[in-house]
């Protein structure tokens, strides 16, 4: 891990930003598509209140969501870093990424 510090920071800050954009993202999709399917279906009815409990239930849901989501993802990106420096191909690596690596593996043999 000491040999790829950078590599494992840059994962950790780029997960934190696409963390928060996830969240932002997820609770104004579902705060506009609600207040338009409130205006569709109750047009006297003021948004506000129905808008922002739609908000509030969505970013607890979205964290929730996003946390699992990036879990995932940096286990996979960490996965990866092991399995490169490491140097073990085994079956559990799934054929594109096999490719991946093996050609990674070519790109940084010495040419002969």
């Amino acid at each position: 891990m000491a040999r790829n510090f950078v590599r494992f920071g840059t994962l950790a800050m780029l997960g934190a930003v696409m963390h928060r954009v996830g969240v932002c993202l997820i609770v104004l999709t579902t705060s506009v598509l609600g207040y338009l399917t409130l205006e569709a279906m109750y047009p006297e009815v003021s948004p506000i209140l129905p808008v922002a409990i739609y908000g509030a239930s969505t970013y607890v849901i979205s964290r929730l969501l996003m946390n699992v989501f990036s879990l995932a993802v940096d286990t996979t990106l960490y996965s990866f870093i092991i399995t490169e420096e490491m140097k073990h191909r085994a079956d559990f690596i799934p054929e594109n990424l096999k490719s991946f690596i093996k050609q990674r593996d070519l790109e940084g043999e010495p040419s002969h």
